[in-house]
């Protein structure tokens, strides 16, 4: 492994695999709403308890990190670790296997069951996922994550050599622990994690639900599915120029965060108004993944930005812990709410406002003195390798230098 595979060599290999596992991640999660609405068809239950499948699905994918969440943690940090340059053009292309897995996996998931009945397509998924093994073994470390590796050995080396192993991994525990803390303590960040939860919440409640709305207001279970294929060509376009728009000084990924999920809000609280056609859910499903899947193309750079490269896997899982509290909750609050008397319109409009809460409160990021942001550690760390590689060069050529390091 060489300092060229950042930006270059496996980095292009690794961004093919982070795309194929985001697109089996995708294929699985946005497919979860033919899934619920074919359970009520079969087991006849309430909403609320349908309702909980897909949330413990996905809270289980991003809350405890079991099963598919191995694979979309690993599939997002993994591409964080080997570009630079190109971190949001190569996170854009990440999540956009996302959304091709959303774009082919309703249909797909509805033929399936059509033909082979619920437990038939289970065992067809289980299938799937088993090629996650595959990807998992061409996620080789990065040079960072080596070097980072060689330091913690070294200081684990230096440690065992006045303690005991198990004040050791005390020690580990505490340091990661205080990363956390400080972390948390970052206050647009943290921002961050309350937009995330607030998102996930009102997107598992809008897009669980609708195959079952669309299919009460007389949309066809087929045509149904399809809605969520006219949601993944929009998102995955959004999810690629997004990663280039982000790119752009003048943009930035945090005015991208606000604008868009505040666009969301606005298409799923007002969609009731409009839903009773299928073209107008074909509007809204186009809409919705318009301007939801740049969301999740901003996560790498965005948290890049707010907190140090070091941390990005820290960051990444306390982003993940607040979005599984979301997606547990989003969707059996909405089932609740229709079973207990409500509509689907108060469903949609419980959705939207936690999408514009969303919004609302990733506004104080956009705010922030990026003077003072960590992110500006990574740079400075680059630049202190540099001096410490020049000094040493200086030093094998018998160059003497004063104090300051500086050649005399």
């Amino acid at each position: 492994m060489f300092q060229s595979d950042i930006d270059g060599g496996w980095a292009w290999v690794i961004l093919g695999v982070s795309f194929c596992g985001m697109l089996l991640t995708g294929f699985h999660v946005y497919s979860l709403g033919i899934i619920m609405a074919a359970l009520l068809d079969e087991i006849e239950s309430d909403l609320t308890r349908v309702s909980w499948v897909g949330s413990i699905y996905t809270a289980a994918l991003t809350l405890s990190g079991i099963g598919m969440g191995f694979c979309l943690t690993s599939s997002l940090v993994v591409s964080g670790y080997y570009f630079k340059k190109y971190r949001p053009m190569a996170s854009g292309i990440t999540v956009s296997g996302a959304a091709f897995g959303m774009f082919v996996g309703p249909p797909v998931i509805r033929l399936l069951i059509d033909n082979y009945m619920l437990r038939g397509t289970f065992l067809v998924l289980g299938a799937l996922g088993a090629n996650m093994f595959v990807l998992g073994m061409l996620m080789r470390p990065s040079p960072t994550e080596k070097d980072n590796f060689r330091k913690d050995a070294g200081k684990g080396n230096s440690a065992r050599q006045s303690s005991s192993q198990v004040r050791n991994q005390l020690l580990r525990i505490t340091s990661a622990f205080k990363d956390v803390v400080g972390i948390v303590k970052n206050g647009p960040f943290l921002c961050y994690l309350f937009s995330t939860f607030a998102f996930s919440c009102g997107e598992t409640a809008a897009i669980y639900h609708l195959p079952n709305y669309s299919q009460e207001q007389g949309t066809s279970k087929m045509a149904s599915a399809t809605l969520m294929t006219a949601m993944g060509v929009t998102s995955l376009c959004s999810r690629l120029l997004t990663g280039f728009a982000a790119s752009d000084p003048n943009i930035g990924p945090e005015l991208l965060l606000t604008g868009m999920m505040g666009m969301i809000g606005i298409l799923t609280i007002t969609f009731p108004l409009y839903s009773a056609t299928f073209g107008s859910q074909v509007l809204y499903a186009a809409g919705y993944g318009l301007y939801s899947g740049g969301i999740n193309a901003v996560m790498t750079p965005l948290t890049a930005e707010l907190i140090s490269l070091e941390k990005l896997a820290i960051g990444f899982g306390l982003l993940c812990f607040t979005s599984g509290i979301g997606c547990l909750i989003g969707a059996p609050i909405a089932g609740v709410i229709v079973d207990s008397g409500g509509t689907y319109t108060h469903s949609y409009i419980y959705a939207g406002t936690a999408l514009l809460l969303g919004s609302a409160v990733s506004v104080p990021i956009s705010l922030r003195d990026r003077d003072s942001v960590t992110w500006k550690a990574v740079e400075r760390m680059d630049a202190t390798i540099d001096v410490v590689a020049e000094t040493e060069q200086l030093k094998t050529h018998d160059i003497t230098m004063d104090d300051d390091g500086i050649p005399v």
